[in-house]
Parts: structure tokens; sequence; C-alpha cells
């Protein structure tokens, strides 16, 4: 995606959640702990286009679970990411890299972030555009719940 403003995004409005939270496992053989990966994806409703992934990862048993956001290119990069559950912001997430997909921000959850996500019905991942107008993308959180009990 190219550049973009907060303007041209409430035209070509995303669509909140265009299903459920999804989960998978992997593991590098039968005796390995699982890497499990849950994903949530939100895409400009005109065009298909990314505007925002989340992904919660965990590497196996005692490991952190971290969050991954990925968003856009055409960003001012020094904001990084905020997720927000309503009018109070959860995360702050700063932008580590960026590749042909769009840019890259990690942070890592402990149990009381999860819940508090569990519970919520939409989360804001938020970031601003290159003149610092800021976009905020709203993300479903349908099957959320689900998701996490097949990814933990």
């Amino acid at each position: 995606m190219g550049i973009f403003t907060a303007g041209a995004l409430a035209q070509e409005a995303a669509s909140p959640g265009a299903g459920p939270w999804t989960a998978d496992c992997v593991s590098s053989g039968r005796t390995a702990s699982p890497i499990c990966q849950m994903e949530q994806r939100v895409v400009l409703a005109a065009t298909g286009q990314l505007l925002t992934a989340l992904a919660i990862r965990f590497a196996g048993e005692g490991a952190t679970p971290e969050l991954s956001v990925q968003v856009p290119h055409g960003l001012y990069l020094p904001a990084g990411v905020t997720v927000s559950l309503g009018a109070e912001s959860l995360l702050e997430v700063p932008l580590v890299t960026c590749d042909g997909g769009g840019c890259y921000g990690i942070a890592a959850l402990d149990d009381a972030m999860l819940a508090r996500l569990r519970e919520a019905r939409e989360v804001t991942v938020t970031f601003e555009d290159v003149s610092r107008m800021a976009v905020g993308v709203p993300v479903a959180m349908l099957g959320f719940a689900e998701a996490l009990e097949r990814a933990r």
C-alpha cells in the first residue's frame, strides 16, 4: 500500500474484522513443543489491501507471548502503533522494521493483558500517516477467546 491519508481511509472504510481470529500451531517434531500463533487481519473493503494485522505468538512452554503488529507503508515511524480499548491505551508498540509487506512492531504480553484482550469486543490500532494525522483501525475480537484456547 502506498501513502494514504486519514480522509482516504474514511472513504474506503475497512471492515472491522472480516472473520474471527484464527489459530495455527506447528512443531518441529513429535516430541517438540508446538509453536502457536493466532491472528486477525483487517483489509480495505474496496481493494483487499492489508491495513493492519495483529498476531500473538506462543513459542512454547514458559515463553512470554508476543504481539506482532503489521501496518502499511507511508507512516510517521517514530509515532509507533498504539493498541487501545475504548479511550484507554493498552499497548504502545514501537515499529522496529519495514519490508515490502509493510512495517512491523513487537510487544511482550503478560497474562493480565491477554485477559483484557479476551474480554474486549473490539480494539483500535492507531498509527500516524506521514502528515502526522492519526489513523485508527478497528479490529474485531470475534473468536479471540477460542483462538487463545487453541494457541495456548
